[in-house]
């Protein structure tokens, strides 16, 4: 198909133009579809709907498709135009992989036109049909009596084009060869093995399949996706081919848009619903004021307005400078030098920051007095060995942030292999077998655990991981340090720690704290990723104010912040736990491998925490739960919302779920057997004086209607065989 021209008429032979039936489809704007049939001869224009062309010229809009078929006649057939987009993504990937596939299909015509004075098939003719198809054979043909027999479906023109698969963009122009020249239906199996098969040629051809964004996203993998998308297009075809509207969704009057299920083949409505206000009544006591009363936060107007202004909305003083980090692109190799010289031939950048620059101490955690100043350097010296990929080793400072930026991504970095008796460790798992500990905590112990496990009648083992998590703010790390008059700094920092942050840059400048004001007025969320993660923005701008004796702002873009940061700590548990037939647990022994990353940083105190909530929501008489922390090549672990209590409450969780299935039993009725009660004592020796946590859970199944949802669950599953729902609720100690 060409876009947006005139179709050219074939002669017939005499020489003469021949009246074909055109169809023209365009997408224009979202869940709107414009489509025209019509009759030319000659050079009459075709109409393309909303913005086409009328002379054969240009359309304004580039997705405008037009399609000419073969030559069909109209009292047999149906022309369809079939526009379809689908694109898909690994969730291990950034690599998006596109599929655009355009084709003019046709269907024999059961319906009765009386302006075109078109006679309908017999059903005697459906069934002919349909046996020449293959679908019924001659023995079957007798015995058939429906008349919903599937009519036939033929395709005379296809486009398919995929993005982010090959090398450059493919035009699988086999495979779209044999969705046109095969003899059978698109009802038929034996049509979409063909064209899948022609598909892989077409890949073939082009190079084959270039790798995903990351190295997990294997070519298997992203052919079957490709694979999957023609699958999907037979899908949509076939999906529609009982309807007498074959354009794109419709909405009807009363606003619902009414579209095939393909995973079931089903007809479903979807209702599209309107803004709506949302407005929920309290009952307001008087006399516990303001508790009870709808009270607006004091900047909900200036935050919904647009008016609140973050760290990057300050401006800087009229001689102010950017600055943007280098960080260190391999981990566990020799760091030996940065090319400055070439970094300043460059226009528009002033100077590069190192660790020569720093007038004190070269170290962003001076808050540990008993560790070493290699625990978390600021810059990494020459010589020193890199921790981690996205170590800091330097600041490039100039007039543009987007030109610091760029030139700190591209400045030539030198590194040196390590000797082959230094091996990096990048997984929880390495540091386990490799034993590369920083710290183990006392245990938390309740009872007798070996005796407890042994006089279980039923026991089980194993291990549970939990991955960590990234934070995900919405304003990255940023600081403006202003250089004020007498030597005073006034840093204006995204940071969830400002004394903090004002004990570093004294630390690091060597000057006393009183001359270095903090402020912060919103981080722009932060979650954890702020406490200690900012301090290596707010130290490297201090240090370079001072050097240049300007104002400086750096900010970290969103990328680099994700490969600097480190997250939520990795969790991996492994566990012995006796039970009895019921669910009741009798006795649970567990112990916490934590990954802390290339520094401890918070994880020492999240492991705490995560000790301290080992017992979940559930008594264990016998109980004891040990923690490990360990040092990997991988970027600092911090804390993240709920720090230690969602890794061990999901570990323990996963158990009692183990357990549940041994015994048979459903996960709600084994919470319920082990939740805590009124006069038991918890880990930390607290006694439970009113013990509400039956009675908040009761009514929380109530008020949400967990049972309804589970039989609506149960109908939904049934009936539809790839998409698949569930429903579950469970206790979190934070």
């Amino acid at each position: 198909p060409r876009y947006g021209g005139l179709l050219s008429s074939p002669l017939s032979s005499d020489g003469k133009k021949k009246k074909e039936l055109v169809c023209i489809s365009s997408h224009v704007h979202k869940n709107t579809k414009t489509t025209s049939y019509q009759k030319r001869d000659d050079n009459t224009s075709i109409n393309h709907g909303d913005g086409g062309s009328s002379n054969g010229g240009a359309v304004d809009n580039s997705l405008f498709i037009s399609h000419q078929t073969r030559r069909v006649k109209k009292k047999d057939m149906k022309i369809i135009s079939k526009a379809y987009r689908v694109s898909s993504r690994s969730a291990n990937s950034r690599a998006y992989i596109g599929c655009y596939i355009a084709a003019c299909i046709s269907q024999a015509n059961n319906d009765n036109d009386e302006n075109e004075g078109i006679s309908p098939l017999t059903f005697a003719q459906q069934k002919d049909m349909a046996c020449e198809r293959g679908k019924i054979d001659n023995q079957q043909k007798c015995m058939a009596s429906s008349p919903s027999l599937p009519l036939p479906i033929t395709c005379h023109g296809a486009t398919i084009i995929f993005s982010g698969l090959t090398k450059s963009m493919l035009r699988a122009s086999q495979c779209a060869s044999a969705m046109i020249n095969s003899s059978d239906s698109f009802n038929s199996e034996n049509k979409l093995r063909m064209c899948l098969d022609a598909l892989d040629k077409d890949i073939e051809e082009a190079g084959g399949i270039t790798p995903g964004g990351v190295k997990r996203t294997s070519a298997a993998y992203r052919l079957s996706v490709a694979r999957g998308m023609i699958y999907k297009f037979f899908l949509h075809v076939n999906g529609r081919s009982d309807d007498k509207d074959y354009g794109e969704d419709k909405m009807d009057e009363t606003g619902k848009i009414v579209r095939k299920m393909l995973s079931s083949g089903y007809d479903c409505t979807f209702t599209r619903k309107s803004p709506i206000q949302s407005i929920r009544s309290f009952a307001c006591n008087d006399s516990t004021y303001p508790v009870s009363f709808p009270i607006p936060k004091t900047d909900s107007r200036l935050l919904s307005s647009g008016e609140a202004k973050y760290t990057l909305d300050y401006d800087l003083p009229t001689n102010g400078l950017h600055g943007a980090l280098i960080i260190a692109t391999s981990a566990a190799v020799i760091f030996r030098s940065i090319d400055v010289e070439a970094a300043l031939r460059i226009s528009g950048i002033v100077d590069v920051i190192t660790a020569e620059d720093i007038p004190a101490r070269n170290s962003i955690l001076p808050y540990k007095p008993d560790c070493d100043e290699k625990d978390e350097m600021l810059f990494l010296k020459p010589g020193d060995l890199v921790p981690c990929i996205g170590a800091c080793l330097g600041l490039v400072v100039g007039r543009s942030r987007k030109n610091v930026q760029d030139v700190a991504r591209s400045i030539r970095v030198k590194y040196e292999a390590c000797e082959d008796s230094t091996r990096g460790i990048f997984s929880l798992e390495d540091a386990i077998r490799a034993k590369s500990v920083f710290t183990s905590l006392e245990p938390k112990i309740r009872g007798d655990v070996e005796t407890g496990l042994l006089k279980s009648p039923m026991r089980l083992n194993g291990k549970v991981f939990t991955g960590g998590q990234k934070h995900f703010y919405l304003e990255n790390q940023n600081t403006i340090a202003y250089l004020e008059e007498g030597g005073r700094l006034t840093i204006r920092s995204a940071t969830q720690s400002i004394t903090t942050t004002q004990s570093v840059i004294s630390s690091v400048l060597g000057i006393p704290s009183h001359k270095i004001d903090v402020i912060m007025k919103r981080t722009g969320g932060a979650f954890g990723g702020k406490i200690t993660r900012s301090f290596h923005c707010a130290a490297a701008a201090a240090v370079a104010a001072c050097k240049t004796k300007c104002s400086i702002h750096v900010s970290i873009p969103q990328d680099i912040d994700l490969i600097m940061t480190g997250g939520r700590e990795p969790l991996i548990v492994e566990y012995d736990v006796g039970f009895e037939e019921t669910g009741r647990l009798r006795a649970l022994s567990l112990v916490l491998h934590m990954d802390s990353g290339c520094t401890i940083d918070e994880s020492e105190s999240d492991l705490g925490v995560a000790l301290m909530h080992s017992d979940h929501s559930y008594f264990i008489s016998d109980f004891r739960a040990e923690g490990v922390l360990y040092k990997t090549n991988l970027p600092s672990n911090t804390s993240c919302r709920a720090p230690g209590s969602v890794q061990v409450c999901h570990a323990v969780d996963t158990i009692l779920f183990r357990v549940a299935r041994a015994c048979r039993l459903t996960m709600q009725k084994c919470q319920e057997i082990n939740f805590y009660r009124k006069g038991q004592i918890t880990l930390t020796g607290d006694i439970l004086q009113d013990g509400t946590l039956q009675r908040v859970w009761d009514s929380t199944i109530a008020s949400a209607g967990i049972a309804k949802k589970r039989e609506q669950v149960m109908i939904f599953n049934s009936k539809h065989r790839w998409r698949k729902r569930g429903v579950s609720q469970c206790t979190l100690h934070i």
